[in-house]
């Protein structure tokens, strides 16, 4: 680090190096259906009916050199750059990434003109814009691997063989996310309120995606860099001293963030990528989220609920086509977006009162506009798998059987209904506002101790 100072002038260069690596090794065995349990205990693995043991191998290397230089003017106009490289095992041609960075802030509450008032203590106003990298895949994700596979042929005797597991990606590189910055930190009455407020545009760009192979080419999955989101949103945080007055305070702080995240382009010739699928057996083959261009991160995909018919089974919405037709039939076509589990806005709000040596603590917290899927009270509702009981009370009071067609759940007797898991009858909304914690304290005085 180096550090100069010339009359208003101030000048900062700082540079890092690291090197670290990482190393594991790993061996175990295990056993099943001991003999002689009680006369050896668990001490003798030899005495299991099946044997079995694995052990593994891996190792990661990461380079990185960070160069910082901070010019500051009269204590008003400072100016950061900074350009970080790293180097990561994880990648195999493309094992360099480059992000540079630069800030900038004015001090306003320093200039002359902020001198001779007494409302504004400090003023600030901060710009920024910078890249980051993401190397988030597996140590050798990168390589042709191959994975361990039990095959019959001709007889019901099985072997052990190997086929595709990872197809090889040599080319892939660093995921980079763009980030812009802005924001105002200013302080009132002595700083008796201290308020910020940032706004944020990240863009990601090369993102990471894990693809599959179909199974006619082979099968197995392999790395590519083709996703591309954008998130967007303001934080805010406001901090006062409320009341101070004979031996009592009240200081309160909330803070708030909004998120907009949007899919903006996925691999060529990739629409959408289907999220995970629950328990088949009882939830369907259906998966619950999708991703796709133009829609937010894990965002639910599936059916309208549109009630009850006059048997008393669910219905659903039949969407039209391009050509605005409907055929009649509720299938995978008849799928849409019902619902999304990313919040619009977040709050905390954190309050201290103090009084002489006592101090209570409340600290709140919220999150309003999210969706979420309540897999549960499908569980508790339907019929299907192993599930041939209504297990929900809600299910028996609520149901064909008590309010006929303005009841939310199936009769008893209502066979041959369809449940889907991923309609919007399962949506529900996921907005909160909660008291986190709760304490209370005494400080004991000095002249006890």
């Amino acid at each position: 680090t180096y550090t100069g100072k010339w009359g208003e002038h101030s000048l900062t260069a700082t540079a890092v190096y690291e090197a670290t690596s990482y190393e594991v090794r790993e061996m175990s065995i295990s056993g099943n259906n001991l003999q002689n349990e009680d006369l050896v205990g668990w001490w003798n693995v030899k005495m299991a009916s099946e044997i079995n043991a694995s052990n593994g191998y891996g190792r990661t290397a990461m380079m990185s050199g960070v160069a910082r230089v901070s010019y500051n003017y009269g204590d008003r106009y400072i100016f950061t750059g900074t350009f970080r490289v790293d180097g990561s095992s994880m990648f195999s041609r493309n094992k360099w990434g480059y992000f540079p960075s630069g800030a900038f802030a004015w001090s306003v509450g320093n200039e002359r003109f902020m001198q001779n008032q007494d409302i504004v203590q400090d003023l600030k106003l901060r710009v920024s814009y910078g890249l980051i990298g993401n190397q988030g895949i597996g140590r050798y994700d990168t390589l042709g691997l191959m994975e361990s596979i039990q095959y019959a042929f001709g007889t019901d005797k099985y072997y052990n063989g190997y086929w595709p597991g990872v197809s090889p990606t040599p080319d892939l590189k660093w995921e980079t996310t763009r980030q812009f910055d802005a924001g105002i930190d200013v302080s009132f009455w002595n700083s008796r309120i201290n308020v910020t407020l940032d706004y944020f545009y990240k863009m990601t760009h090369d993102g990471l995606i894990q693809m599959s192979v179909p199974d006619f080419y082979g099968g197995g999955t392999y790395w590519t860099n083709a996703a591309q989101v954008n998130n967007r949103g303001f934080e805010f945080m406001v901090d006062a001293l409320l009341v101070e007055k004979g031996g009592f305070s009240w200081n309160t702080t909330v803070t708030g963030s909004t998120l907009k995240n949007n899919v903006v382009y996925l691999a060529d010739g990739l629409e959408f990528i289907d999220g995970p699928k629950l328990d088949t057996s009882i939830f369907g083959s259906e998966p619950v989220t999708r991703v796709m261009p133009g829609h937010p991160i894990g965002a639910f995909y599936g059916y309208v609920w549109t009630g009850l018919d006059e048997n008393g089974r669910d219905t659903y919405l039949d969407m039209p086509d391009e050509n605005g037709n409907v055929d009649g039939i509720i299938d995978s076509n008849d799928r849409t977006w019902i619902g999304d589990p990313n919040p619009d806005f977040t709050l905390g709000w954190n309050n201290t009162f103090r009084y002489r040596n006592w101090t209570l603590n409340l600290f709140f917290s919220g999150s309003f506009g999210a969706d979420k899927l309540n897999a549960v009270r499908f569980l508790g509702s339907n019929r299907t798998g192993g599930h041939y009981f209504f297990t929900l009370k809600e299910a028996w009071d609520d149901n064909f059987d008590n309010k006929g067609q303005a009841g939310r759940y199936p009769g008893v007797n209502s066979d041959g209904n369809q449940y889907y898991v991923n309609s919007s009858k399962y949506i529900e909304s996921a907005d909160y506002f909660r008291l986190e914690n709760l304490s209370l304290s005494y400080t004991l005085p000095k002249k006890v101790l």
